[in-house]
């Protein structure tokens, strides 16, 4: 073994960008998929909140009104009903779209108000 040495004929340059996996564009049917998902989860939001009768204040009505959009979320985004995870699903895919902006131009934070009188 004396006089063995592993030796590498050629260097080989590694790259980070290499290790990337790779991403093909989406196709047509793709974008066009994504565009109906986001239209029916739209519709199923629209649909929900304007059928609602309750009041948001009250917590009881309030629960109500989310346990209807969940339901409606879940026809939306095609989730089977009896999966034991609909609801974790419906929140990631929900949470995606919002965070992407396929929703529209949505904040959470609160805007603090600008007074132009000055």
């Amino acid at each position: 073994m004396e006089g063995i040495r592993y030796e590498p004929e050629e260097k080989h340059d590694y790259n980070l960008k290499d290790l990337w996996p790779k991403k093909k564009p989406p196709n047509v049917s793709d974008v066009l998929y994504i565009e109906d998902m986001v239209t029916e989860v739209q519709r199923a939001l629209y649909f929900s909140l304007s059928e609602f009768d309750g009041d948001v204040e009250n917590e009881n009505d309030l629960e109500c009104l989310i346990e209807q959009q969940f339901e409606a979320l879940q026809k939306a985004l095609r989730i089977p009903h009896k999966a034991s995870e609909a609801r974790i699903i419906v929140s990631k895919k929900f949470l995606t779209l919002f965070r992407t902006g396929k929703l529209g131009p949505f904040i959470l934070d609160d805007v603090p108000e600008v007074n132009t009188a000055s």
